[in-house]
């Protein structure tokens, strides 16, 4: 018999989400944690020492005989141990994933149980514990899920096989037996039930079984379960970087053990009562309730509990989730709270266990409140989710052509959200004032190379602060006086900036200080002195040279990006400067217009934070209308069009390079414009959308040649919509005409305009872009600079292969992985910090919708088709560079993102649509409220920063 259309399409979905998550796990292969390295790494090499008989009956490390025989298996195939061993965990991340498809399949169907497959091996507890970890958590849970699905099948004996399988691997699948044992105690109460006392004795004898090749080499069967015993006697700690509730006590685990274990015991028998009373359906109904709370229960409250042991329940979460509308939200929650605590394993992040346990108890709270109203008929449900039926695929706003009109209402949005972006925008952008006099200090100059720094007593003194204007990475040497002498501070220090000030640590009391420029050469603009306060310490005004201590009040307190270049600043600011003042360039790696609109705001307010801010910051907010129109164009409703600028005006990553002097934002604009060009050209079959496309395409490569990826995109779609309209001429034998302002435009006539508007006039200015080269270099006229110049950009970024601290291959920006700290310091428990990063839920809910419009792509939906060539244009080139990459160049990447958020929701049909919009905007606002922080430079605590903002391992802020 034949499958059905249905049925190979649930393959394909499978195979498509398989190979996915196979590449996410990949992804994280080389990852060594403590336990791989001090533990299954030695067991391997012991085994591998060992004959067959020797290796079933030594027992080596502390995992039972079923564990032991695949280790020994492993050691007798190709290749390295570490992969083998996680080979093996990802092996059972799959049957996991199965079971649960399986489970959900009965009971909902396929689609909810494709989903649940996906939703299990996207789960970061579970590929975090198999391809990073190496552990093997998802090999007992997964005989746990199948066991639960043959439970829930009344296939009453093969669960409990399973059970025992599952035991045989790990003791802890004692979690579950609670659930098993109130089955046959409510099933004794109801008269109903169908377990009986003689399945229990199937677990024991499957775990028999599982050990017969150890049992014929002569293993005794008592070891079975010595070796379980003997775990728990090994861990002495009243938690084991677990949020159980025993974090709120410092209760000792020797004096308490059993006072929590006999708690646990009251707990689950208060809860077997309550269901009772409450008549639960633990067969059926609540079933998956009950198996959820009673397994949460032992691991909340029972000793000695490891980070891992939450696994099984947070896998029942995911089951949960699909049958009740909360269950998404306590899923959710329980990820949050166990990936701290694996973070904090894997990467040493810090975490502070009581809030985690808080946390925790408090989402069992919400479970039990959750369930109580399940049982009361009144369950809560996820409303705003509900959807309509038959909708996806339908909104297709490039298939509708239109002309689009813009109300005043419009308008009035459009400017009232530009205006909140400028005000948000221009906190804290910069010092408006900066050091300007400077004195050329070193070997080859007049002043020398000391400088006496005298203060106007004698007093405690935190740093030195040296504002350089032309010093890159030259070395100093700084002295402080102590009892008529000269004492050295630090070792091998060095300016390194421009523009910029340094803080050099002292923590010494004295009245002077020597600094010693030994380069040939330094322009140094001031020198100040900060207290332990970090407030600027008083010095005497008559030192020399003189321009060194003549404007000290432009650096009141300690030096943060606020008074500073920050990151590649202190190349594009650097090089606006030179500009302006027709001075030798020293940034020639990317086209200059971006440096010349930098250099506008140097012009009008000075050689200054603000100054070489401004424009960023400007081109940042006029970001905002044009992605207003864009959401409008493709949605077609006001409401959409304010979602998508309040989504734009929270994104981490707009907010940060619009506040600072680099020439992502510049590009990022012209490319928009481009794209807003585009389609509303596919809509309306205007010339004048194609010119505006154009002239922001010469823009923006003029700016940064990233402008070049949507060469591609634009080719695609323009030939693409091109071949569309000659095939309707066909069908129809009308004439070729595509608009009022193209009539008469055949398809060569056509393409000479793209031409046009797409090579030679972004050609022409990309060469005008070269008339600061001009100025200062006169061997060559604009062209020549334009073509030499290029040629040395290439060269340069396919030599560009230093490592980085915050470099990132370009599938971590999908994940938000590792963001760029543009500037950090701290004092006093205070950190400020700018960081580079995607707002989380532009991030993970753009990567959704990615996935939903490959599927409406399938769907023949036109708009989902523009959106993906244009996002995989802008991010597959950087699949294919090898040189060093940051997390800023998916930016562009980011807005189209947005879009697909917009068009995805559209799409879905929700019932309460005008409440997921303002949930979307809301929870985006929220989350830019909450990282504040670390993307604005202003002040915050450093415990706030470091315990609750750093959610994911690299975020280094």
């Amino acid at each position: 018999m034949k499958p059905t259309k249905g049925k190979n399409k649930e393959i394909i979905w499978m195979i498509l989400i398989s190979l996915a998550a196979f590449v996410l796990r990949y992804m994280f292969r080389d990852v060594i944690s403590n336990d791989m390295r001090n533990c299954l790494l030695p067991w391997y090499e012991m085994i591998a020492g060992m004959d067959l008989r020797t290796a079933l009956t030594t027992q080596v490390g502390n995992y039972n005989f079923l564990y032991q025989l695949l280790i020994y298996f492993l050691t007798l195939l190709p290749g390295e141990a570490m992969m083998k061993y996680k080979m093996l965990s990802v092996l059972f991340d799959f049957l996991l994933a199965g079971g649960v498809w399986l489970f959900l399949r009965d009971i909902y169907g396929q689609r909810k149980a494709i989903a649940g497959y996906a939703a299990v091996l996207f789960l970061p507890t579970v590929w975090l514990n198999s391809a990073a970890w190496g552990q093997c958590d998802s090999m007992y849970a997964a005989m746990i899920i199948w066991a639960m699905y043959f439970l829930h099948r009344n296939r009453i004996c093969t669960s409990f096989a399973f059970l025992g399988v599952a035991f045989a691997i790990k003791l802890q699948t004692i979690f579950i037996i609670p659930f098993y044992g109130f089955l046959f105690l409510d099933g004794l109460i109801q008269k109903k039930g169908k377990i009986r006392i003689y399945h229990f004795l199937i677990i024991p004898a499957a775990m028999i079984a599982t050990a017969i090749p150890n049992l014929f080499c002569g293993r005794p069967v008592w070891d079975m379960i010595s070796v379980y015993s003997s775990q728990t006697v090994e861990y002495d700690s009243i938690t084991k970087n677990y949020p159980s509730v025993w974090n709120l006590w410092k209760l000792s685990y020797h004096a308490d053990k059993w006072w929590c274990i006999g708690v646990t015991a009251l707990i689950l028998m208060g809860l077997l009562y309550w269901f009772c009373l409450k008549k639960a359906d633990m067969r059926k109904r609540h079933f998956l309730w009950c198996a959820f709370l009673l397994t949460y229960t032992c691991v909340l409250f029972l000793p000695a509990m490891h980070e891992r042991y939450g696994f099984l329940y947070e896998i029942i979460a995911v089951l949960l989730a699909f049958c009740t509308g909360c269950g998404w939200i306590i899923a959710f929650s329980v990820q949050l709270v166990n990936m701290k605590t694996y973070f904090a394993y894997l990467y040493g992040t810090p975490q502070n266990m009581e809030l985690l346990s808080i946390c925790n108890l408090a989402i069992y709270l919400f479970s039990i409140y959750a369930f109580h109203r399940e049982m009361e008929g009144r369950p809560i449900e996820m409303e705003i989710l509900r959807r309509e039926e038959n909708t996806e695929g339908g909104t297709d706003r490039i298939r509708s052509a239109s002309t689009m009109v813009i109300s005043s209402l419009d308008r009035k949005a459009m400017a009232a959200l530009t205006f909140l972006f400028l005000v948000f925008g221009s906190m804290h952008l910069g010092q408006m004032k900066a050091p300007v006099t400077a004195a050329q200090v070193g070997k080859e100059t007049e002043a020398g190379t000391d400088v006496l720094v005298s203060l106007r007593q004698k007093q405690k003194v935190h740093s030195i602060c040296i504002y350089s204007k032309m010093a890159p990475k030259d070395p100093i040497t700084v002295y402080y006086a102590k009892d008529g002498k000269w004492e050295p501070i630090g070792k091998d220090l060095t300016l390194g900036g421009v523009f910029t000030w340094k803080e050099i640590v002292a923590d010494v009391e004295t009245h002077q200080f020597c600094v010693i420029f030994s380069a040939g050469k330094d322009e140094i603009a001031e020198i100040a002195c900060m207290d332990e306060e970090g407030k600027r310490i008083p010095l005497i005004p008559s030192g020399t040279p003189k321009e060194l201590f003549d404007e000290q009040e432009c650096i009141p307190e300690i030096p943060n990006g606020f008074y500073s270049m920050t990151f590649d600043e202190v190349y594009h600011g650097r090089t606006a400067y030179e500009f302006l003042h027709g001075m030798p360039i020293y940034e020639n790696t990317h086209p200059p217009l971006g440096k010349s609109i930098i250099s506008v705001g140097i012009a009008i307010f000075g050689m200054n934070p603000f100054g070489y801010r401004i424009a960023s910051l400007i081109f940042g907010a006029l970001c905002i209308p044009v992605m207003y129109l864009i959401a409008l164009r493709i949605c077609g409703r006001s409401d959409y069009a304010v979602l998508g600028t309040v989504l734009q005006i929270t994104e981490f990553m707009h907010y940060t390079l619009s506040r600072i002097a680099t020439i992502d934002i510049f590009v990022a604009f012209f490319v928009i414009c481009l794209f807003y060009g585009l389609i509303a050209f596919l809509q309306e079959e205007r010339l004048r959308y194609l010119v505006m496309s154009g002239a922001a395409f010469a823009l923006g490569v003029a700016t940064k040649w990233t402008a070049l990826y949507t060469v591609p995109a634009v080719a695609v779609i323009l030939l693409g919509w091109m071949a569309v309209r000659m095939q309707m001429r066909e069908r129809s034998m009308a004439p070729f005409r595509w608009g009022d302002s193209l009539r008469g435009a055949g398809p060569f006539r056509f393409i000479g305009i793209c031409l046009a508007c797409f090579a030679a006039a972004p050609a022409l200015v990309y060469a005008l872009s070269y008339i600061p080269f001009a100025r200062v270099y006169e061997g060559q006229n604009i062209f020549q600079h334009a073509v030499s110049n290029s040629i040395h950009m290439l060269n340069y970024h396919e030599g560009a292969l230093k490592p980085h601290p915050y470099s990132s291959p370009w599938y971590t920006w999908l994940f938000d992985w590792i963001p760029l700290v543009d500037f950090r310091t701290s004092f006093q428990g205070v950190k400020s910090s700018i960081s580079t990063f995607v707002n989380p839920l532009v991030c993970y809910a753009g990567l959704a919708a990615v996935a939903h419009h490959i599927y409406l792509a399938y769907k023949k939906n036109m708009t989902a088709v523009v959106l993906l060539i244009f996002y995989l244009a802008m991010l597959l080139p950087w699949v294919m560079i090898s040189r060093t990459v940051f997390i800023y160049q998916y930016f562009i990447c980011t807005k189209v993102l947005i879009v697909m958020i917009l068009h995805s929701i559209r799409n879905l049909g929700f019932v309460k649509e005008k409440k997921v919009l303002c949930l979307t905007g809301g929870l985006s606002a929220a989350f830019f409220i909450l990282y504040f922080p670390v993307i604005s430079g202003v002040a915050a605590s450093e415990l706030y920063i470091n315990e609750i903002l750093k959610i994911l391992p690299m975020w280094k802020f």
